[in-house]
C-alpha cells in the first residue's frame, strides 16, 4: 500500500496542481476518509485553489527543515499539527508550501530525509486515506528523494516539450526499486485517441491510466476556486476526474495492474475495474 502519491511532470505547465486539487477532492468521496493535499511547489497554485492564505503560514518546507516557532512563550520545532490545515471541503486537508521556500535542491542537500520518513510512518499508521504531493514544475533534486520513498504518477500532455519532460523524469527508474518505479501516467489536455497513441509511443514503458480533455471546464472551475465536480457536476471534465481519482485510489491500494492492462479503457477515460466501496465510517483526524 502506498498512501502517498507524488504528482510530477518533469516540467511546468502540464496541469499538476489543478489535477492534484480536483483528484484530492474526489478521493474524499471515493473512500470517505481524510485526504491531504501537499504543496511543495513555490508557485503556490495549490494554496490558491484551496483558499489557504498565502502569507504568514508555516508549511511543508518549514517542517522538513525542522524550523522552530514560538508557542506560548516556548520555542519548539514545527510539527505536522502546525502545518496541516482544513480546507472548505469536508475531509480535505492541505499542507502549504512555505511562506519563503528555499530552492528544492538546497533543501534536500540539508539532510531532511528523516523528516520525510517520519511523515511516511505517520501517514501509514494513521486512518488517512491518500496523500497527494504536488511537486515543482522543473525536475529538481527533490524528485529523486520523493521517488525513492513514495509512488510517483507522471502528469503529462501530448505536447512534445511536455513528453520530453516526462522522459527526463522516467530516467529515475534506473535507480528506483521495482515497487517505486514510475509506471503510470495521467494525460492532461488530451482531446483525441490519436493523442493518447502519441503519448504511448513517446513513453512506451508506462501505462496511461486516465486522460483529461475538458480544458474549459477546468479553467472555469479553477477561476472560482472550486473542484470541477461541484462547479459542473454533470460535465465531461467531472466524469474524467472521477475516473482519474479512482485510478489513483487503486494505485494507492496496490491494486492497479502495473503492466499489460488494456489501454483502450484509458482512452475512453474510464477504468473498467469494479469500484470497491470503502467503509462509510468517518474517521476522525485531529488537525488545527
Amino acid at each position: 500500500m502506498d498512501k502517498v502519491i507524488v504528482f510530477s511532470g518533469g516540467k511546468g505547465g502540464v496541469g499538476k496542481s489543478t489535477l492534484a486539487f480536483n483528484i484530492a477532492y474526489e478521493l474524499t468521496k471515493i473512500q470517505a476518509q481524510a485526504v491531504i493535499l501537499i504543496s511543495s511547489d513555490p508557485s503556490r497554485s495549490t494554496e490558491y485553489l484551496t483558499g489557504i492564505p498565502e502569507k504568514n503560514m508555516p508549511g511543508w518546507f518549514d517542517y522538513l527543515m525542522k524550523k522552530k516557532h514560538q508557542v506560548q512563550y516556548e520555542e519548539r520545532e514545527i510539527g505536522l499539527e502546525d502545518i496541516l490545515f482544513k480546507t472548505p471541503y469536508k475531509m480535505l486537508y492541505t499542507i502549504p508550501c512555505a511562506e519563503d521556500p528555499l530552492n528544492n535542491d538546497e533543501i534536500f542537500f540539508r539532510g531532511v530525509i528523516e523528516k520525510l520518513i517520519e511523515f511516511k510512518e505517520y501517514v501509514d499508521s494513521s486512518k488517512i486515506g491518500v496523500v497527494i504531493l504536488d511537486t515543482p514544475g522543473s525536475l529538481v533534486e527533490a524528485h529523486y528523494i520523493y521517488a525513492k520513498l513514495f509512488k510517483t504518477t507522471l502528469i503529462t500532455t501530448p505536447s512534445i516539450l511536455d513528453l520530453e519532460g516526462g522522459r527526463q523524469l522516467l530516467r529515475l527508474n534506473k535507480i528506483l526499486p521495482d515497487d517505486k518505479k514510475i509506471k503510470h501516467t495521467i494525460v492532461n489536455k488530451c482531446i483525441s485517441s490519436q493523442e493518447i497513441k502519441k503519448v504511448e509511443q513517446a513513453l512506451p514503458d508506462i501505462e496511461v491510466i486516465a486522460s483529461i480533455s475538458s480544458l474549459l471546464d477546468f479553467e472555469l472551475s479553477s477561476s472560482e476556486k472550486k473542484p470541477i465536480s461541484t462547479y459542473a457536476p454533470n460535465s465531461k471534465g467531472a466524469k474524467e476526474i472521477k475516473a482519474a481519482a479512482k485510478a489513483i485510489y487503486f494505485l494507492s491500494k496496490g491494486e492497479m495492474e502495473p503492466e499489460g492492462s488494456s489501454r483502450g479503457r484509458a482512452k475512453r477515460g474510464v477504468l473498467s475495474q469494479i469500484y470497491k466501496r470503502a467503509s462509510r465510517k468517518i474517521h476522525s483526524l485531529s488537525v488545527r
